[in-house]
């Protein structure tokens, strides 16, 4: 399976500029098929710095948070509230396949009048590993209208294999797939890249992430744009 490219290129104002295109389709990517993954888009990659290439590097050590941290959000429209993004790591230590893992959760849901217009309320979780900040299984329930889903996404970096089990409207799909070492789903990137050191980055630096999300690899790509202190 071959990788599609995803340039980044929104400016949040803080560092970075960010936004991920799809160049075989149309429009841009977080806004495609449901809101709120513009919602998580947002606020996941407020803080996004870099990412660096080889086995060796696709481990690394926390060192910018701690469990039981829980970081909220408010996306409006002017004056008017939308939602409510809310990204919590778990305050105990879960263990999978017999290894510490983070479990950390990035949920939303609409609020006030948008609630009545357009309902949203999504779950999307991960578990990390302690020593190398990569999933070992993600997790998303979606609410958003008419459309429901839940799905489990299991990860082995040994093997490169990914299995994704998808259950929408009482029926059950398993797919699996091959993925490259280090991948990351949304979530655990986003804590991934807040442990980058990026001190010897220099303004223009672009770098590039393998992610796996609704069922295609893709390549996202960074641009670094310095820091700010406030």
């Amino acid at each position: 399976m071959s990788p599609k490219i995803v340039q980044v290129f929104v400016n949040f104002g803080i560092g970075f500029e960010l936004q991920i295109k799809n160049p075989n389709k149309k429009g841009i990517m977080i806004v495609k098929k449901h809101i709120l993954r513009s919602i998580i888009t947002l606020s996941v990659f407020t803080i996004i710095s870099a990412f660096t290439h080889g086995t060796k590097d696709y481990s690394i050590e926390n060192t910018t948070f701690q469990s039981g941290e829980k970081l909220t959000y408010r996306l409006h429209y002017g004056l008017f509230t939308g939602a409510y993004p809310v990204m919590q790591t778990s305050s105990k230590i879960s263990s999978i396949n017999g290894k510490p893992h983070y479990k950390i959760d990035i949920s939303g849901k609409t609020v006030g009048a948008f609630n009545k217009l357009f309902k949203v309320k999504d779950v999307w979780r991960s578990y990390v590993d302690t020593a190398t900040m990569l999933p070992s299984y993600a997790y998303r329930q979606i609410s958003e209208g008419n459309y429901k889903l839940k799905e489990d996404t299991y990860i082995n970096t040994g093997s490169g294999k990914i299995k994704i089990v998808k259950e929408r409207k009482g029926e059950k799909q398993t797919k699996n797939y091959d993925a490259p070492e280090g991948i990351h789903d949304i979530v655990s990137g986003f804590y991934y890249f807040r442990n980058i050191d990026y001190r010897n980055k220099k303004i223009g630096d672009k770098v590039t992430v393998k992610s796996f999300f609704e069922d295609e690899l893709y390549e996202l790509a960074v641009v670094y744009k310095g820091t700010e202190t406030i």
